[in-house]
């Protein structure tokens, strides 16, 4: 009897091993980086293979980048978290007035 219960289970764990590598692995959709981020901690290398590689691990967010950067990330389909050197010196304590701030982000956003 216990030989027959050790074939029975080699049978079945081979049946079952062969039907999970048979089955493609499903792709999920990447989310959306403004719901759920994604993110290569590092700045971004803007080469479109390094973006490309980013990307199709299923990276929404390239990483810390500059405005040269905006256009490669912007191609690879991907995010960024801009790097702007006026705006990261702010002092968070001692914040500038409203009006510079805005001057400051529509400077970068251009």
């Amino acid at each position: 009897m216990n030989m027959v219960f050790r074939f029975v289970w080699l049978i079945s764990l081979v049946a079952l091993t062969a039907v999970t590598h048979s089955a493609p692995f499903p792709r999920p959709e990447r989310p959306d980086p403004r719901q759920f981020m994604l993110m290569a901690w590092d700045d971004v290398r803007p080469e479109p293979e390094r973006l490309a590689e980013l990307r199709d691990a299923g990276i929404n967010v390239a990483g810390f980048c500059s405005t040269a950067d905006l256009d490669a990330v912007r191609r690879a389909g991907l995010h960024c978290i801009l790097k702007d050197p006026t705006i990261s010196s702010y002092d968070l304590l001692h914040l500038p007035e409203p009006a510079i701030i805005d001057q400051d982000l529509a400077r970068v956003s251009a």
